[in-house]
């Protein structure tokens, strides 16, 4: 006492789609309905309406729609209407009808190989926006150093008044973000990465929402970027209180041969720096990451 056979009856997709007005990643979405129809033969006469539902032979309400070996993660059997239609050889027929209801894209391979799903993040929301940034410096933009004509540094540093541009990104993902917040918080680009030099860009803070859906959860994650045209390396001049002598320390000392009160500014071997570009020393505080392992959009192109 059981269904025996169950079909796709002839012209049974009767599927409408209705453009919703919204665009994600530049694709039109557009809600899904319409109705599913089966033919359904039972070995028994008296088969009741509950159990044709029940049956494994058919999609159980509320399942996900698959078509093709594809799986609509966004489009759900809503309900299900059997009908019995009489016998028909040494079986029972019946009818029954399914209404559909979701939206377009989302979908999953079933037959991948690997097992992992085709499915790509899709971005729900996009912003920039500018912070202010002070910072000081021992030296200006064209690398006169903060010092007098002695050469001795100025107590009050120089003030610079810069812009910290973020790169605001919302978008729903399928697999778990945990890892991609371990490994790029606070981490800077490595290579040249959206036309942005290296060491210019920083991940500022990833957050991530759960979500249960048809299928499992999937991910409202927020990821905040920022650019800041001097990079992310702390810069510092080269300077200090000793000097390289001929492979030995020596102090600093004034013309009247008084230790120096401010440190001087030294070359890369050590010795007195006196004209030219100031050398410098940067001093890593983030880590280098691929941003490509983001895939993040390109907000120039968006």
């Amino acid at each position: 006492m059981a269904v025996v056979k169950a079909q796709l009856a002839a012209g049974g997709r009767n599927i409408k789609g209705t453009f919703n007005g919204y665009y994600i990643n530049g694709v039109g979405q557009f809600n899904i309905s319409g109705t599913i129809s089966f033919i359904v033969y039972s070995d028994t006469a008296d088969e009741s309406p509950v159990s044709i539902l029940s049956s494994p032979l058919l999609p159980q309400i509320g399942a996900l729609y698959v078509e093709g070996g594809r799986v609509f993660r966004r489009i759900v059997y809503k309900d299900g209407t059997p009908r019995y239609v009489g016998p028909e050889g040494n079986y029972f027929r019946w009818e029954v009808v399914y209404t559909l209801e979701g939206r377009n894209g989302d979908t999953e391979n079933v037959n991948s190989e690997d097992g992992e799903t085709d499915e790509d993040p899709v971005l729900l929301n996009f912003s920039i926006s500018a912070e202010k940034e002070e910072y000081a410096s021992a030296f200006d933009l064209d690398g006169v150093p903060n010092c007098n004509s002695l050469g001795d540094f100025f107590a009050d540093p120089i003030i610079f008044n810069t812009g910290i541009v973020n790169f605001n990104f919302q978008r729903k993902e399928y697999a778990n973000p945990l890892w991609v917040i371990n490994e790029f918080w606070q981490a800077h680009n490595n290579n040249v990465f959206w036309g942005l030099p290296a060491a210019t860009l920083k991940v500022a803070e990833i957050t991530a929402n759960a979500a249960e859906k048809y299928s499992g959860t999937e991910w409202d994650v927020s990821y905040k970027l920022q650019y800041r045209r001097r990079g992310w390396l702390i810069e510092k001049a080269n300077t200090g209180f000793y000097y390289n002598a001929g492979g030995a320390k020596a102090r600093a000392i004034n013309a009247d041969g008084s230790p120096t009160d401010a440190p001087i500014i030294l070359n890369v071997d050590g010795t007195p720096w006196t004209s030219g570009v100031i050398p410098c020393r940067y001093f890593r505080t983030t880590y280098p990451k691929d941003f490509n392992l983001l895939n993040l959009p390109n907000p120039f192109y968006l």
